[in-house]
């Protein structure tokens, strides 16, 4: 055990910047000390996973303060309190204040995502919004990450429940954050552990087709030649549709009735060729026509006649059969096109979140660039400066409280409790009396903020609202609510 926690120790280390080499190994003996008799259900010490989970962060060249409150992150487990003071003042004596900031933002994730009773979306919002700083969401995510690698010693209902939130939180965050071989890696985990029998039908299929990597490569070098009558290297890419994707897309097609054979999947294996100019994306398109088979009712030009949305690209359906016959999904496009098609409107984040492949332009998530050029930031600034915060000001129109129970309703910035107990039902926000807001009595009409936990006294007896709440109230729906109520009230007087 002691050459194990060695080797992972140095494996940090080495990945630091020599002016934080001894911060983070006092970080590491420290860490060592108060987890001496923590255990996880595998039966190891937590500081191999508080390790695993740093070393994910070094790996990623994120900075040292992120490396630092990784291997610190399982002070987070302390159930009693006055220890958990005693640590954090430990903590800020040895490394500082913004480790102790770090670690409360991460504490309110885990607040936030241990929340069975809320919506997917509305925890993801929360998780974004109040994260004054990105990294760590970062970590918490290179902590699940860990968690699903050692996913065996749980038990069935919490592999579920596990696979559950990788698929609703975690997945759609590495997505926002461009971790996709992350997400990929987690949900390949979980589908294999849920559903064995669907995992190794498709992992079967994937045999039969030599789907993998290295054909993946043979036809990005295939490409790569066939480009070379441009007098420059475009850029070429490519990715395997993963497990867990094709088995949605499969079920899906079969509920179409189309079938379940791979090859129903047209972008199981996709290319992408970024060129400089319109007319190189059309040459490449031409010599492609020439020199491999081309599947025509398969081939789009959006470059001449964009989507709905703004995507352009010139989508083909090639094979090169003396690699191997079958067809694969290309897209030839500028880099102008690839970045209105990742950061714009047309966003593969934006068309899956509408749902619909005829969506109209949305900006909705016009913010993902920020938060990317800020992470890239960051890796780049992480060997001259101890701490590169990764700052984002997300869905700030909005503000997250909790009830009794832990579920997290979103409003409206400036909404009231009144608002609050409309939200949470009709019936509670006619018969509301006051609120208990953070364990203290306070009116309807008190403004709410982030993290607030409310509760809603009612009255014995049915009621209704009175007109003097149209004064506080803030969201168009709890007007709407006391309207109705109002006129209905009429109605019946009358």
């Amino acid at each position: 055990m002691k050459n194990d926690l060695e080797f992972s120790r140095q494996e940090i280390i080495e990945k630091v910047p020599r002016e934080y080499k001894e911060l983070v190994n006092q970080s590491i003996f420290w860490a060592q000390k108060e987890y001496k008799e923590h255990y996880r259900l595998s039966g190891e010490n937590c500081i191999f996973h508080a390790l695993r989970v740093a070393n994910i962060a070094a790996d990623l060249h994120l900075d040292t303060d992120s490396t630092i409150t990784s291997i610190l992150h399982c002070v987070l487990n302390d159930e009693h309190d006055e220890n958990r003071k005693r640590m954090y003042k430990e903590i800020e004596e040895r490394f500082g204040k913004e480790i102790i900031d770090l670690l409360e933002i991460l504490h309110m994730i885990n607040r936030g995502t241990d929340s069975d009773e809320t919506g997917r979306k509305i925890i993801t919002r929360y998780v974004l919004r109040n994260s004054q700083d990105i990294r760590p969401i970062l970590i918490k995510i290179f902590d699940v990450l860990d968690d699903v690698r050692t996913i065996e010693y749980l038990s069935e209902e919490k592999i579920k429940l596990k696979a559950k939130k990788v698929y609703d939180i975690y997945g759609p965050l590495c997505s926002y954050l461009n971790l996709e071989p992350i997400k990929k890696e987690m949900e390949e985990i979980v589908f294999k552990h849920t559903k064995p029998e669907e995992y190794r039908v498709i992992e079967e299929k994937m045999k039969k087709e030599s789907l993998n990597e290295e054909l993946l490569n043979s036809y990005i070098t295939k490409l790569e030649k066939l480009t070379d009558i441009l007098d420059y290297k475009p850029k070429i890419f490519g990715r395997i549709k993963s497990k867990y994707s094709m088995y949605n897309k499969l079920k899906k097609l079969e509920n179409e009735g189309k079938g379940t054979a791979l090859a129903k999947i047209k972008d199981r294996m996709a290319i992408s060729i970024i060129t400089r100019s319109k007319d190189d994306c059309l040459l490449v398109g031409l010599a492609l026509e020439e020199k491999t088979k081309v599947n025509t009712q398969e081939t789009d030009d959006y470059i001449t006649q964009p989507k709905p949305n703004g995507f352009q690209a010139l989508q083909m359906s090639i094979s090169c059969p003396e690699i191997k016959d079958m067809f694969v999904e290309v897209q030839i496009l500028t880099y102008k096109m690839y970045y209105i098609n990742t950061y714009g409107p047309a966003s593969h984040i934006a068309y899956k979140a509408s749902k619909n492949r005829f969506a109209k332009p949305t900006d909705d998530f016009d913010w993902l660039e920020i938060l990317h050029k800020q992470i890239i930031n960051c890796q780049k600034l992480s060997k001259q400066s101890r701490s590169v915060p990764i700052k984002a000001d997300i869905f700030d129109d909005y503000i997250y409280v909790f009830t009794p129970k832990g579920r997290i309703i979103e409003l409206t910035k400036d909404a009231t409790a009144l608002d609050f107990a409309y939200r949470v039902h009709t019936g509670v926000g006619h018969n509301a009396t006051f609120a208990q807001i953070n364990d203290e009595t306070k009116e309807l009409s008190t403004k709410l903020e982030t993290g607030d936990i409310v509760k809603i006294i009612t009255s014995k007896q049915d009621k209704y609202p009175n007109r003097n709440w149209m004064e506080f109230a803030v969201a168009d729906s709890t007007k709407e609510k006391i309207r109705k109520a109002l006129k209905d009230k009429s109605t019946g007087e009358n």
